[in-house]
């Protein structure tokens, strides 16, 4: 279904059903639309090209397959300004980075000491990060294949996660305290020993799904099995870092929540992103928008947004390079090209 279409799907959906195992994670290629990678327990993703107008009977067989992980997956994780380059990483304690034109893995990195909750590039792709199961947060170079630099994050039990703000040199985990609160920290890489801050979040206590707004530098934060998403404003000029602006409230608790491309929001309504909620049995779009008063295009609203156009090859990638993701001016014209392509 397009991403601008808003109608009730028959219940006999078609699916697709490639797997021997569970799907645990997927991701669409940042640069094109019908590209999409399923990571299973099968310990295998797949990689399957989505036709314009959707899939119409059930699908079986793949566009191609990455094998490699000895165990189940856990994340796949398109890599944001090199084409055809993929991270994942299982259950295995590996992550692996993938050549996805030739369907072969050319990095396994294998110095971490358990599986991860958490695997995320860095904006443009030169490092990742990645946080494990016994509460280690690292990050490093995947071409180097040494051992990364690591730190002790939140001391409760729960997963949890992070994310990059912004640029590569500061992280953001959310986890747990030992009172199992709901707390955040952000992180340096360049004094990577102790945390900025590490502050209590909210009063929430489920397993975070946590996102950054590059363009407008806003954190987004949905628990699982809560009806809520807060936000906050990340400032490094700030005490907190962190500054709760405001939340969400759905009537039905959230199976899991994503955000889609900003080339799909309602710039005469002034709408600076959209998620996507599951529940138990409906999909839901979540409009955020900025109180101004709206039916003309407020171009301070909308900074440049990625342009969906690689910036780099992935044999560009895995010889060195690194590269900002190319940006594009986003225009009430843009946004009408999008929408009809």
């Amino acid at each position: 279904m397009k991403s601008y279409e808003y109608k009730r799907l028959e219940a006999d959906l078609p699916l697709i059903r490639g797997h021997a195992g569970p799907v645990v994670d997927f991701d669409f290629s940042p640069f094109n639309d019908s590209l999409l990678a399923t990571a299973s327990e099968d310990a295998t993703v797949k990689l399957w090209m989505i036709p314009e107008q959707g899939i119409t009977k059930d699908v079986t067989e793949c566009d191609a397959e990455l094998k490699g992980h000895s165990k189940k997956l856990i994340f796949a994780k398109f890599h944001p300004s090199a084409d055809y380059t993929m991270a994942t990483s299982g259950l295995d304690a590996t992550i692996r980075v993938w050549d996805i034109s030739q369907q072969r893995c050319v990095i396994n990195y294998d110095h971490l000491k358990s599986a991860t909750n958490g695997l995320e590039w860095s904006h443009n792709g030169s490092l990742l990060g990645a946080i494990t199961k016994d509460k280690t947060l690292q990050f490093f170079d995947p071409r180097n294949n040494v051992a990364c630099q690591s730190v002790g994050t939140h001391e409760g039990a729960r997963p949890q996660k992070l994310i990059w703000l912004g640029d590569s040199q500061t992280i953001m985990s959310c986890g747990f305290s030992k009172l199992s609160e709901r707390e955040y920290a952000v992180w340096d890489t360049r004094n990577f020993a102790a945390p900025l801050i590490k502050r209590r979040l909210d009063d929430y206590s489920g397993v975070p799904f946590t996102y950054f707004d590059e363009e407008h530098k806003v954190v987004y934060v949905a628990g699982k099995g809560e009806s809520a998403i807060s936000y906050f404003q990340y400032n490094s000029e700030s005490t907190n870092l962190i500054d709760y602006l405001g939340s969400f409230k759905g009537k039905e608790p959230q199976k899991g929540f994503s955000f889609m491309p900003k080339k799909v929001v309602d710039l005469m309504a002034n709408e600076v992103s959209r998620g996507v909620r599951l529940t138990k049995d409906s999909i839901e779009y979540v409009s955020f928008k900025v109180p101004r008063k709206s039916g003309n295009f407020q171009q301070d609203l909308f900074p440049p947004i990625r342009s969906g156009e690689a910036a780099h090859k992935f044999e560009d990638y895995i010889g060195g390079q690194n590269l900002e993701p190319l940006r594009v001016e986003l225009s009430p014209e843009l946004k009408s090209d999008a929408v009809s392509t």
